[in-house]
């Protein structure tokens, strides 16, 4: 057993800990200052002071108390290796890949005289290109990633039950997903159920990044009538309530879907791990990821509307 939790307050205030290695069971490894076996979570102190603690399940204990030195780097991954498994396994491309698609959804919708069906179509497809998302998106994450937080989240990102619902998101069969949907109209799921998705859409920012789709593309019209800036960001801000409206629900249907072979305890973990502090940075980092990619591809789109609209003019004239 390691030191007492004052001690290990004490370090961190005085930065004098010793540093330490905490073994994890997937093979990866945290550089510490001090940790402490507290019943089912192991708490330890950053290099840089900060409190942190993990599930001792993901911990592996034997190889940590025998105080493997730091120099043994072979159980340590590459920087550059960890960064592109947890691009992988956040599913980075496919979330860019959606957001593409539905910003395709989003122009089909709009209707304004200032912008002819093709301008709108053209200036989307070439602004939200799914690989210049993705290039933008995954240039966002490698620079907020840290190899201390990418380690622990990791862990979680090799879980059995974060690989299940990876098969889940990947499911595309629409007929499948219409027909879960309608059932689910007619039994709806318990209110604890619906509960747990509530929580898990708030703590996974689903409907917030949909909603930054939503007001990226209003954005992106605005800058194309070339509204000023700040008239426009208040034009934005004003109309997200309404895309939140609107969205909130279609998003707690598909994370029913998702979830629909996973049980509430299997839930309730997965929730637990999306509410801790680790959970949080991970799903922080990925939306910022993907609110730099869609930023880019306003920017893309309503530069291109301007300039086809421009050329229109001229030709009118």
């Amino acid at each position: 057993m390691k030191s007492t939790t004052p001690m290990i307050l004490l370090l961190a205030a005085l930065g004098t800990a010793t540093a330490e290695t905490v073994f994890l069971n997937d093979g990866g490894a945290l550089e510490v200052s001090s940790y402490e076996v507290r019943g089912d979570v192991v708490v330890f102190v950053t290099p840089d002071g900060k409190l942190r603690s993990l599930p001792r399940a993901y911990v592996d204990l034997d190889a940590t108390q025998g105080r493997f030195s730091l120099s043994e780097t072979s159980r340590l991954p590459t920087s550059e290796a960890m960064v592109a498994e947890a691009v992988e396994l956040v599913g980075l491309r496919r979330l860019t890949d959606e957001i593409a698609t539905s910003a395709q959804g989003v122009a089909r919708g709009v209707r304004h005289a200032s912008f002819p069906p093709e301008v709108l179509a053209l200036a989307t497809s070439q602004g939200f290109r799914a690989d210049r998302l993705y290039e933008v998106a995954e240039k966002a994450f490698r620079s907020r990633a840290s190899r201390l937080e990418l380690s622990a989240a990791l862990v979680w990102l090799r879980s059995q039950l974060a690989r299940r619902k990876r098969v889940s998101e990947a499911d595309k069969s629409r007929d499948t997903r219409e027909s879960f949907e309608a059932a689910t109209m007619k039994n709806p799921p318990s209110r604890a159920r619906l509960e747990l998705v509530q929580r898990l859409d708030t703590a996974s920012g689903t409907s917030e990044a949909a909603v930054e789709i939503q007001a990226a593309m209003m954005g992106a019209l605005l800058e194309g009538l070339e509204t000023p800036a700040s008239a426009a960001a208040t034009v934005v801000e004003q109309a997200r309530p309404q895309f939140a409206a609107k969205t909130r629900g279609r998003i707690q249907m598909s994370l029913l879907y998702t979830y629909k072979d996973v049980s509430d305890e299997e839930l309730a973990e997965n929730l637990r791990y999306l509410e801790s502090e680790n959970g949080r940075w991970l799903s922080r980092v990925v939306l910022k990821s993907l609110c730099a990619a869609m930023e880019d591809a306003a920017r893309r789109t309503g530069a291109t509307i301007a300039r086809e609209l421009r050329e229109r003019q001229k030709v009118r004239a």
